[in-house]
């Protein structure tokens, strides 16, 4: 909110943004008022939220008084906070839940350039009217470019992955001999070795984690393997088959069961 006007809210999301982590007294949290429920009055105040030019007016108004739109009930939560600050008392935002009174945990919801290119990109590389994956993306900074193009590898990598994962856990349910995530891995590597050296499987199903290895290096540039047991050995500790099995990257481990195994009726 102004402090111009404080009775209209600003719906403008990059003011909202540095408002909310700034913890701005001018910070306001709206929610749409529960039929029939109790108001707490120590934790709301009831409004009537113009649907045209959001201005707050008061719980009994019938039509804005500014413009004369249409009004519906609002919950505004009293998210206001009295803290020493330098010797000076000051009044903050805080993002305690109202309701359940968690600390700290209104947060903002949202996703920026990349992760929405990412998702548009995986999207496009899993449809199978795509018969050429390809992409060209741009940027005008050279730092976001880099930082993308490492997004998009990463993302790219576990969309391909999982559609993979998907075809051997059907196939194998299809037949009646559903797999075990420990039966897994080797599956996979059944299904999609396409050649001797498996040249293509490697290129397609290296974790990003491993590309930092001389021979995947080789493997991408001249495509040639001078040591397949390297990262067969490396493959073996680091499976990272779409979040469905354990992975080690350094010290730090990650093990989920994606929601998506249990809907393809294939783990178990």
């Amino acid at each position: 909110m102004s402090s111009t006007e404080p009775e209209r809210l600003r719906p403008d999301i990059q003011a909202f943004y540095q408002v909310f982590f700034a913890e701005d007294a001018g910070t306001r949290f709206v929610f749409p008022a529960r039929t029939g429920a109790t108001i707490d009055r120590r934790r709301f105040v009831l409004h009537r939220l113009c649907s045209d030019c959001a201005v707050l007016n008061g719980a009994e108004a019938s039509e804005c008084t500014h413009c004369g739109g249409a009004v519906f009930l609002v919950e505004v939560a009293h998210n206001h906070r009295t803290v020493q600050r330098e010797g000076a008392t000051v009044v903050k935002s805080h993002h305690d839940c109202p309701y359940c009174e968690g600390d700290r945990t209104l947060t903002i919801l949202g996703s920026q350039a990349a992760s929405i290119a990412s998702v548009e990109l995986g999207q496009l590389f899993g449809s199978r009217y795509n018969s050429d994956k390809k992409l060209i993306a741009f940027s005008d900074s050279v730092q976001d470019a880099a930082h993308r193009a490492g997004f998009f590898e990463a993302r790219t990598w576990r969309f391909n992955m999982r559609p993979a994962l998907a075809q051997v856990i059907r196939a194998a349910a299809t037949a009646g001999t559903p797999l075990t995530l420990a039966e897994l891995p080797a599956a996979l590597r059944n299904t999609w070795w396409d050649n001797p050296h498996g040249r293509n499987y490697l290129k397609t199903f290296t974790p990003p984690e491993l590309s930092w290895l001389r021979d995947y290096e080789a493997l991408v540039r001249d495509d040639q393997l001078p040591d397949l047991r390297t990262i067969s050995s490396a493959w073996s500790s680091a499976h990272d088959l779409g979040d469905l099995s354990l992975v080690r990257t350094g010290r730090a481990y990650r093990a989920h069961l994606a929601a998506y195994a249990k809907r393809l009726g294939g783990g178990r």
